[in-house]
């Protein structure tokens, strides 16, 4: 994919079947996304990120550390994944 980059794509969400004083009732969801730029990868997780079953709050994207090993999930952007397959 020449000229694409792997971005570290992080969604945060709440369940809200948890109490919000509890800790795990916001927790964070992560996946490489290869795409272009960030703000494409961004808005593919979004899209990734809103057929969680918990509510999605916000997200960051940044690139993959070269230092870092690949990423355990990863897609392609428009490479549909249930949140299942992504471990959310």
């Amino acid at each position: 994919m020449s000229g694409d980059e792997i971005y570290e794509y992080v969604a945060w969400f709440h369940d809200e079947t948890l109490p919000v004083d509890d800790q795990c009732h916001e927790w964070p969801g992560v996946v490489g996304i290869w795409a272009r730029d960030p703000e494409s990868a961004q808005a593919w997780g979004d899209e990734l990120a809103k057929t969680c079953g918990d509510t999605f709050v916000r997200s960051t994207v940044e690139p993959w550390p070269i230092s870092a090993a690949k990423p355990t999930v990863m897609c392609v952007v428009g490479q549909r994944l249930t949140a299942a397959q992504i471990g959310w």
